[in-house]
């Protein structure tokens, strides 16, 4: 994982999850786990059982710097091997292609001239 951003406020848009979790790291496995993250925000000093982990599947956001309650959420950018499992809820529709970049929101290829949408899931 790569520091992209420190101090900044929670996201607010292209978020897969929200969770709390122990520390970054677990929020990052999440991440890792997750076909469409390719980045999540962490926010170290959060009260019990408050959202202090972000998934998102676009890691070219624009950030504020926050203030008060809104601040100390820490970004990062996914890297390394990913991890797939068998029950993903960003799949592509009709076996259409998914295509992944770290630096775009997740799309499918659609193939088939009968399909259109972000995941394939509408016909045209």
């Amino acid at each position: 994982m790569t520091i992209f951003l420190s101090d900044i406020s929670r996201l607010k848009k292209d978020i897969i999850s929200e969770s709390n979790v122990l520390g970054w790291l677990d929020c990052g496995t999440s991440c890792l786990e997750k076909r469409a993250c390719v980045a999540f925000n962490f926010k170290e000093k959060a009260k019990e059982n408050e959202i202090n982990c972000q998934l998102t599947h676009n890691a070219d956001l624009k950030f504020e710097r926050a203030s008060g309650e809104d601040s100390g959420w820490t970004f990062y950018e996914t890297a390394g091997e990913r991890m797939f499992g068998c029950d993903e809820e960003y799949e592509c529709l009709d076996g259409e292609k998914m295509i992944w970049d770290s630096k775009k929101p997740l799309e499918c290829k659609c193939r088939k001239s009968s399909y259109m949408g972000h995941l394939c899931e509408k016909c045209k």
